[in-house]
């Protein structure tokens, strides 16, 4: 499956930690399917600045931090309960409107 086929959904999490208690980070994640009805993310939006998985992007700096920083969100996220049921729940909905319009 194409890059650009893939059924991606927008989601936005809250208080996601990056050093204890004190570094947290607030943001839009873009989840993209991959083939296994799972999801990766594939961009993080924060405070309008965007962070992707090759590095690139936000905040002025080097692309090293910008990648770890994207890593550890990422990781979260993938892992996280609730975005994974949210992922699973839009997906279903997807496919079924998609079937009923077949």
């Amino acid at each position: 499956m194409a890059e650009a086929d893939r059924f991606e959904i927008e989601y936005t999490f809250e208080e996601i930690e990056l050093i204890g208690d004190g570094l947290m980070a607030w943001g839009v994640a873009t989840l993209v399917e991959d083939c296994d009805d799972d999801f990766y993310v594939g961009r993080i939006v924060i405070g309008g600045k965007v962070l992707d998985r090759f590095g690139t992007g936000a905040m002025g700096f080097p692309s090293s931090v910008n990648k770890t920083l994207f890593e550890a969100i990422s990781k979260q996220i993938e892992n996280s309960k609730h975005a994974q049921e949210t992922f699973g729940e839009a997906i279903s909905e997807y496919r079924a409107d998609f079937a009923s319009a077949a």
